[in-house]
């Protein structure tokens, strides 16, 4: 998922610069950023409260090894069907862009 929000230059340039105690710190912004528009209610909570008691440092340390992570090409490797079902109309899973 973080390749899907985030900017590939912001993750290889700017994480690895700024301390784990700044992300903290900066949490709200995304969090507001990220999930603020989500509409249904239920998974917007779960989403604040994950986002609330997440530790800065795993934050920092995932999204540095999401920075070269990149699905494409490697989804021909999967060997049996794999249906992807979505019923929801929230700011992360969009039914213009996922039907």
């Amino acid at each position: 998922m973080h390749t899907l929000w985030f900017p590939k230059w912001l993750l290889r340039h700017v994480v690895p610069l700024v301390p784990a105690f700044v992300a903290g710190l900066i949490r709200p912004l995304f969090m507001r950023a990220f999930i603020g528009d989500m509409e249904e209610p239920r998974r917007k909570s779960r989403a604040s409260e994950l986002v609330r008691n997440a530790d800065p440092w795993k934050w920092k340390k995932a999204a540095r090894a999401a920075r070269d992570f990149e699905l494409q090409g490697t989804i021909s490797g999967i060997p049996n069907e794999v249906f992807v079902l979505n019923g929801t109309r929230d700011g992360i899973h969009d039914q213009t862009h996922c039907p």
